[in-house]
């Protein structure tokens, strides 16, 4: 009786898959130098909105909150970001969706001694970034920050 070449098969296929990778690795690494890959785009987007949050809780001392609460909120959209595939857009988009992601981390995991309407302390932060943009983020805009800045673009 013969064996079917279950091995030979194996081989083969894992052969071809890393094949495969290798090659789209290699062609979009050749088409896409100097340009940051999506993950530092983020990185650095993530980075700019615990700065501006921070920024925010310096000038307005008498919010709750501190650069912890920031670091938490940021470190919370990162995980969101990798383990449920949410977008940079669905996150901090725009002020909007920054409210948003703002009042679902908050009500997912409120830090200690967050206020009773973490929507309204959300909401000023939000209000406050949109009116002090330039400020933290350095652009003009926040399209300009999140689809057309430097980010997006590699430099």
């Amino acid at each position: 009786m013969r064996r079917p070449a279950g091995g030979a098969g194996a081989a083969a296929v894992v052969a071809v898959a890393v094949g495969g990778t290798s090659l789209g690795l290699a062609l979009s690494g050749g088409t896409n130098r100097g340009a940051p890959s999506g993950s530092s785009v983020q990185a650095a987007q993530l980075a700019s909105v615990r700065t501006g949050c921070q920024d925010w809780l310096r000038t307005n001392p008498s919010q709750p909150g501190t650069a912890q609460w920031c670091d938490a909120m940021a470190q919370w959209m990162q995980q969101h970001l990798g383990r449920y595939g949410a977008g940079p857009q669905a996150l901090w988009g725009d002020p909007s969706a920054l409210g948003a992601a703002c009042g679902q981390w908050m009500a997912e995991g409120p830090p200690p001694g967050a206020p009773a309407r973490p929507g309204a302390w959300c909401g000023a932060m939000t209000s406050w970034m949109s009116a002090h943009l330039g400020q933290w983020s350095g652009r003009g805009s926040w399209s300009d920050w999140t689809r057309d800045g430097p980010m997006m673009r590699g430099g």
